[in-house]
């Protein structure tokens, strides 16, 4: 062994605690072992006992295949001999159907994410990506609500989440949800929540994400619409147009939200109204508009009654976000989740399928932000608003690692 040898170990160990140190922030070691605990456990049991895809799946597979070099006949084939589908061959249609493949064919990130694992694992593959994805989500909803509220806080919230059927089903199965919710989480922890300061470098890093976002499940909309709200609610409870720190991410990102809908809808033209007339049984376009709302009603009750059999955890935290609105009319939490619930309310009556509220679940980041500031609310006495502000920081940093005050949650 040389005498440089012990230094270098040293530099490394000395790196590699750095890089952890900055990981967990000011969040104990023991709430990530928690939170670690609790993930593996439901990871472990949904992959045993649920069913972690779906026929979406087999799509995104193919696709992979695809990518990875095959034509797609030996793509499908490939497909079909993982998932021992005998009838496999019926992928042929959603992939060749003018209705259907405008929808499959564009949500090209996870697929391409996945080629390298699907090469050395086979159909297996597949699954990294989401779990990478589920695992970056907690970690992300565990920091941005350690900045916004108290580290106990988001540890209850993020453990409830964790453990709910949307979380273990769609964000570690073979889903475009999980690639698509990662990078939504991690937009919003560069966004102007909590003191955080959003400049130049920023707007390119979520300006990269929001295409990711919409190539990975067209649900890019969803997240511009929430961002404009928080600006034009900053706005009009400020009344002072420069000092609004939601300027720049509205004037960078709306414009990429509306270049990536083009260019989809340029390379895979969809008629989503088109959609809605045929799988409601309506005659035309005009008398399905006017049924919109009865459809609506009667989907939100269907969705609402899974609730209650598969997802009492999430059903929780709907019910706090929402009340939250009432509860907390000043935050900017509030505007951000109106502002993803209208247009995810949009895309699931468009779309007219009974499914738990899956079409919410671009918004769920959100969703769990809102349940977790009611908490705060009501637990923790808010601290007086400072000039200049429009509702306080929490009192949950210690002295001398406060942040600037801004619009907060």
């Amino acid at each position: 062994m040389t005498p440089t040898e012990p230094a270098s170990q040293g530099s490394v160990r000395r790196r590699v605690q750095t890089f952890a140190r900055r990981l967990a922030g000011d969040v104990p070691g023991r709430y990530w072992l928690l939170l670690a605990g609790l993930f593996v456990l439901g990871y472990l049991y949904w992959h045993q006992w649920g069913k972690p895809w779906t026929g979406d799946s087999l799509y995104y597979t193919a696709m992979t295949f695809q990518y990875a070099g095959h034509d797609l006949n030996e793509a499908i084939r490939l497909t079909g001999e993982y998932f021992n589908d005998p009838k496999i061959d019926r992928l042929h249609y959603g992939f060749e159907d003018p209705v259907i493949s405008p929808l499959i064919y564009p949500r090209v990130v996870y697929p391409a994410l996945s080629v390298p694992f699907v090469m050395l694992m086979g159909g297996t593959g597949m699954y990294v990506v989401p779990l990478l994805s589920a695992m970056f989500i907690v970690w992300g909803l565990m920091r941005l609500m350690t900045r916004l509220f108290t580290k106990e806080i988001a540890l209850a919230v993020t453990a409830v989440f964790i453990l709910t059927h949307a979380y273990l089903e769609f964000m570690t199965g073979m889903f475009t949800e999980a690639p698509a919710l990662a990078f939504t989480v991690a937009i919003l922890m560069m966004l102007p929540l909590g003191g955080k300061r959003f400049g130049v470098r920023e707007a390119v890093a979520c300006s990269v994400l929001l295409v990711l976002v919409t190539f990975s499940r067209q649900s890019g909309p969803v997240l511009v619409s929430a961002i404009c709200f928080a600006w034009l609610w900053t706005l009009l409870r400020r009344r002072r147009f420069r000092e609004n720190p939601w300027n720049l991410p509205v004037l960078v990102l709306l414009p990429v939200g509306l270049a990536c809908t083009l260019v989809m809808q340029w390379w895979a033209p969809y008629d989503v109204l088109a959609w809605f007339v045929k799988v409601n049984n309506q005659p035309d376009t005009i008398t399905a508009i006017k049924n919109m709302p009865e459809i609506f009603w009667k989907l939100t009750v269907a969705d609402t009654k899974q609730y209650f059999v598969r997802d009492l955890g999430l059903f929780g935290i709907w019910c706090a976000a929402l009340i939250s609105v009432l509860a907390r009319p000043k935050s900017v939490l509030t505007a951000l989740l109106v502002g993803s619930l209208l247009p995810s309310m949009l895309l699931s009556v468009l779309n007219s399928t009974v499914s738990s509220f899956r079409y919410y679940l671009p918004m769920y980041p959100i969703l769990v932000l809102a349940a977790a500031g009611l908490v705060h609310h009501l637990l923790v006495r808010p601290p007086k608003p400072e000039a200049g502000s429009v509702e306080p920081e929490p009192e949950n940093r210690s002295a001398g690692n406060e942040m600037p005050k801004a619009v907060v949650a």
